[in-house]
């Protein structure tokens, strides 16, 4: 399968146009002269507080209550949680009125911004700014969403990033005039609208020192749907090859043919034995190569096979080389993969599949078991960990043509499988490059080479 692109890649292709203007704007005011002001200077700020969770009086009051990881850049309608008279005047909790900006100062959404909607008090990991007439809310919202990458870069902490209020304060802010701050702010609104799909929203052109920007950003968006755009006919053909064979598989499993062949039980007729897995607990295996291999479930499997993490000197069952592991519990149900050469322990996520050559071929078991993971998933059953048991792998009625037949249908699976394997490495190769074209448009704009 195609490697997807993690959650903070994906992030920055989604706002990249963004991204793009706000460097933009914000590094041509400082290179044009425009005064710059620590952020103190301009603004008040403070923060909120928490009142004391062991008194139950304190909290499930009228009173909206934001925490950092509500922060979302946006504006903020609403709270998760609310408090009551007594804990606002019991803690350091203030009310901040509506049109407050606010800024998380640690935790996961360090740096994120937005604006409150309605009137509410804070925890103490955000920071409330409020700006005298010099600069509007509005403007310093674009900004610290500007200045993000660079609290994050500078944050400190052991256990989580975060940024000090001495840090906003003594942060360079430039300061142009009211009707310019208006217009970057029209500007980038419609850039982020934009970017959500109204593209309805034309962008408007900006005022000197400021004008050649918008003929950049337009550029640097047409650009960036041309890549996604690419990106997206490389998934979709990833997703069709990947469909391609499971129709490949249904056909040979659930079509004309099928209905000819003789069906056994799994574990029945000496076909194959299924050996269920055992737990071991944390303290019962190491990261160091002592005792046999051990395997956990799922999180262990390759892309066909399985890789040793971890190992133990009390193995309690064991999968052999040759065997096939299929996960019987937890939220990779139904996924299977091939043992390792050597002999290892299995958790009981897993249970181990041992076809007798004689009657019935490793390869060919293996396909079928792929083909049947959504019946596995179907059968999955329970209240929080979703699974079943060995003997619904044991009576699995699974087909047994002859050995010669099964030799025909694994060489012709496994070319299908190759040829999408090789379309889903190329595809992934092209993908890469495509991940890194875009960074080199904008370092290109930002030196005024686009």
């Amino acid at each position: 399968m195609m490697k997807s692109l993690t959650a903070a890649q994906q992030r920055f292709f989604d706002n990249a146009v963004l991204l793009a203007a706000l460097q933009l704007i914000f590094d041509s005011l400082e290179k044009f002269g425009v005064p710059m002001y620590p952020l103190g200077e301009v603004a008040n700020t403070t923060s909120g507080g928490t009142p004391d969770r062991g008194i139950s009086d304190y909290y499930g009051g009228n009173i909206p209550w934001i925490k950092s990881g509500e922060l979302r850049d946006g504006p903020i309608k609403e709270s998760e949680e609310y408090i009551t008279d007594a804990g606002l005047q019991n803690s350091s909790a203030k009310v901040f009125p509506k049109g407050t900006l606010v800024v998380a100062l640690y935790g996961a959404t360090v740096g994120k911004t937005g604006i409150l909607a309605i009137n509410a008090a804070s925890n103490q990991a955000v920071c409330a700014i409020t700006p005298n007439n010099r600069v509007s809310t509005f403007f310093l919202f674009w900004f610290l969403r500007y200045k993000r990458p660079d609290f994050l870069k500078g944050s400190f902490g052991a256990a989580q990033p975060n940024i000090s209020q001495k840090v906003l304060r003594e942060t360079l802010i430039p300061v142009p005039t009211t009707d310019l701050q208006k217009e970057i702010c029209n500007f980038l609104e419609i850039v982020e609208e934009r970017q959500r799909g109204k593209k309805d929203f034309l962008l408007p052109h900006l005022p000197s020192p400021l004008s050649n920007l918008r003929d950049i950003v337009a550029r640097i968006e047409e650009l960036a749907a041309r890549i996604e755009e690419a990106r997206g006919l490389r998934r979709e053909a990833v997703g069709e090859a990947e469909a391609l064979f499971s129709s490949a598989l249904e056909s040979l499993f659930e079509g004309n043919n099928a209905t000819n062949w003789q069906y056994e039980k799994l574990a029945g007729n000496g076909l194959a034995t299924v050996v269920a897995g055992q737990h071991i607990m944390a303290e019962e295996y190491n990261l160091s190569g002592y005792g046999i291999p051990y395997l956990t479930g799922p999180a262990d499997f390759g892309a066909r096979v399985a890789e040793i993490k971890r190992w133990t000197l009390t193995p309690k069952s064991t999968a052999l080389p040759g065997d096939i592991l299929l996960t019987v519990k937890g939220a990779g149900v139904g996924k299977i993969n091939l043992a390792p050469d050597v002999e290892v322990a299995m958790g009981r996520q897993l249970m181990a599949i041992r076809p007798n050559p004689r009657r019935v071929l490793r390869e060919f078991v293996y396909f079928f078991l792929e083909h049947k993971f959504e019946h596995f998933r179907s059968i999955a059953t329970a209240t929080t960990v979703p699974g079943f048991k060995k003997a619904d792998v044991e009576e699995l009625l699974i087909p047994v043509p002859d050995l010669t037949e099964q030799h025909d249908i694994v060489s012709y699976l496994d070319d299908l499988q190759s040829k999408v394997d090789s379309l889903t490495q190329f595809q992934s190769e092209t993908s890469a490059e495509l991940d890194a074209l875009l960074p080199s448009i904008l370092d290109k704009a930002f030196k005024g080479e686009l």
